[in-house]
């Protein structure tokens, strides 16, 4: 018994010799992995910076050359690259002179996004003569930083290999790698857009119901060329519709000509349409024109208690949008838009009128380029009107937010240069078509015919939307000619008057009628003389 139990003692042992060994070697494997995915991240961070040198420097080589004729005009500058996060407005104050002073140097450049567009990559003249012990080092462009960025991720490396590291040293160290590649791609993301702006708009009621949030896109650009897509989100009407379209742009050194199409789509009420606009630009004048096509029929009208349908109304507007050439901080606007239908709401749901149009005229001032006050007064059929107030927020991602808020600048953006990425001038709000529902539809019949005093229903059919509540029935030639008319629930009851002789018959020797009416029928035509109203409940 006792060497029995002493085997099952010693089994027991080894097994649990066994888990001990088995649970360090699957620990010793997840401290293995755990280091491996830490430095994989390490590896990758170390390859981004020398990523971004490389595109630097390819970007740097396939910038247009400045053309050799004005080689001696720019005797006393000297090529400068871009690096991450600057602007034409930071490498002005790095080199101590003004933007419009950099600007000039940069005349006879051509750059893809426009001068004031320019970012990583991007390649500027400045100017010689600045020593360049006196420049404070870019962010993210000196050759130090790199060093010291690869420098960092090289040690970082080495203590992950030489060492061991615990879970949350590797978990702290791979959610500090992942947070600033979020980081920077964020900003890069957020540089390429064109324009940002939100609108908010005040009525007359000071309400915001025509307040909005516009982008857009450049998708592929040349200095002549321009291919970009807007999208839009906005109530009005307590309607929440979105915007998206995608559009062309053709430059050149004195003109813009540009062709857009959209799709409009209200995610409210489900209606859809389509657009199309041409554009035409010059510095300090913006001229455009759009054409709106509705995609859907006719759907039922929440709004008007679906008593009503509605559509998508067909219509145009022709657009001028100017500024002064002395003073770019003021402009003015015009516009005239005409509609098609016969109940069409131009104006509001209400206030419904058939082929109507407007003419509308307004004035904006803005301070600096990020902020623009409206003021407009919308002029339509019979009297109708409209003012509306707005406030335009436009940012730009891609500049720096002290030249957004340079008053300065704004010049600079009525150009046609300065204006590449502004939004497509449009009636983004579906304008919408309404008719009438069949909310009562009565059939009766015609003629009644039988005896006199006999008592005939006049309703063949009857459908209603609501529940009928009763009639009201006016046949005065009938009561007048004895005839008597009784409402029962849905029905009409008619009693038939008795026949009148419209001559005195005729009767031969014997005291009998040659020709004897038909005396057993009486005929009664009252539809044509009977006028009916009918009151329903909700």
């Amino acid at each position: 018994m006792l060497a029995r139990s002493g085997k099952v003692s010693m089994a027991t042992k080894k097994r649990s010799g066994e888990e001990i060994n088995d649970r360090q070697i699957l620990c010793g494997m997840g401290i293995k992995l755990r280091r491996l995915t830490a430095g994989i991240c390490l590896i990758t961070q170390l390859a981004f910076p020398m990523a971004a040198a490389a595109q630097g420097v390819v970007n740097a080589a396939t910038q247009q050359p400045v053309p050799a004729q004005f080689a001696i005009a720019n005797a006393n500058t000297v090529p400068y690259t871009l690096g991450a996060l600057e602007s034409a407005q930071s490498v002005a104050e790095r080199f101590g002179i003004s933007v419009a002073e950099l600007r000039k140097l940069n005349q006879f450049r051509t750059f893809a996004r426009g001068f004031d567009n320019v970012r990583q990559g991007d390649e500027l003249d400045v100017p010689a003569q600045v020593s360049e012990n006196n420049l404070t080092p870019p962010p993210g462009n000196s050759s130090g930083n790199l060093e010291q960025q690869i420098a960092s991720t090289s040690q970082q490396i080495g203590s992950l290999l030489a060492e061991d590291m615990n879970s949350e040293q590797a978990a702290n160290m791979a959610r500090g790698w992942a947070s600033s590649q979020a980081s920077g791609a964020m900003t890069d993301w957020l540089s390429r857009f064109g324009t940002a702006r939100i609108t908010l708009g005040v009525d007359e009621d000071f309400s915001l119901k025509n307040s909005q949030f516009d982008f857009l896109h450049p998708w592929y650009e040349t200095p002549d060329n321009l291919f970009f897509s807007q999208h839009t989100l906005h109530r009005t009407d307590e309607r929440t519709q979105i915007n998206n379209g995608l559009g062309w742009r053709h430059f050149t050194p004195t003109w813009m000509s540009g062709i857009n199409f959209f799709f409009d789509h209200d995610l409210s009420r489900y209606h859809s349409r389509a657009g199309i606009g041409a554009e035409y630009w010059r510095d300090y004048l913006k001229l455009s024109s759009n054409g709106y096509l509705r995609l859907t029929n006719w759907r039922s009208a929440p709004e008007l208690d679906n008593d009503y349908e509605a559509r998508p109304a067909n219509g145009w507007d022709v657009r001028a949008e100017g500024w002064l050439p002395a003073w770019p901080h003021l402009g003015g606007k015009l516009v005239y838009e005409q509609y098609y239908g016969d109940e069409v709401a131009l104006f509001d749901k209400d206030d419904r009128q058939s082929n109507p149009h407007a003419i509308t005229a307004g004035l904006n001032y803005t301070p600096f380029p990020l902020m623009t006050f409206s003021a407009e007064q919308r002029q339509g059929k019979q009297g109708e009107n409209d003012t509306r107030f707005a406030v335009d927020f436009t940012w730009q991602p891609g500049s720096a937010m002290q030249k957004q808020l340079d008053p300065n600048e704004v010049a600079a953006r009525r150009s046609l240069a300065g204006s590449r990425y502004d939004l497509v001038d449009r009636n983004n709000n579906i304008v919408l078509e309404y008719r009438k529902k069949e909310l009562v539809r009565l059939t009766l019949t015609d003629p009644v015919t039988g005896k006199s005093g006999e008592v005939k229903s006049l309703v063949s059919s009857l459908q209603t939307k609501y529940a009928l509540k009763g009639y009201n029935v006016e046949a005065t030639a009938l009561e007048a000619a004895g005839g008597k008319v009784v409402t029962t629930g849905k029905d009409i009851l008619v009693t038939l008057p008795a026949y009148r002789f419209t001559s005195t018959p005729e009767t031969d020797s014997t005291g009998r009628l040659k020709s004897p009416p038909k005396m057993s029928k009486a005929i009664c035509r009252i539809v044509n003389r009977a006028w009916w109203s009918f009151r329903h409940l909700r």
